[in-house]
């Protein structure tokens, strides 16, 4: 199982500050996220399928957007933690 640092503005659906999924990809985590959660399936994934942009996922402190995207493998030795991107003007 992967611990996952949840963002503050997604607590009130998961009830918790980390939770547990299982998988061995960032891609599976946001699968394992949305149907443990079906609220989140909206704040994480586009029409497309992939995950929003304003979505980052860090693996051990580093983005995986600059490692291998959705399929940086993940174990349960690692931090990971979600960020969403905050803009406003």
């Amino acid at each position: 199982m992967i611990t996952v640092q949840v963002p503050p503005a997604w607590r009130a659906h998961t009830g918790a500050a980390q939770v547990s999924v299982a998988a061995t990809c960032v891609g599976e985590l946001a699968q394992a996220l949305a149907q443990q959660y079906p609220a989140l399936q909206g704040w994480l994934f586009d029409g497309d399928g992939s995950l929003k942009r304003w979505v980052n996922v860090f693996v051990n402190g580093q983005d995986v957007r600059l490692l291998q995207g959705a399929d940086t493998p993940i174990s349960p030795a690692d931090d990971v933690r979600i960020i969403l991107a905050v803009a406003g003007g």
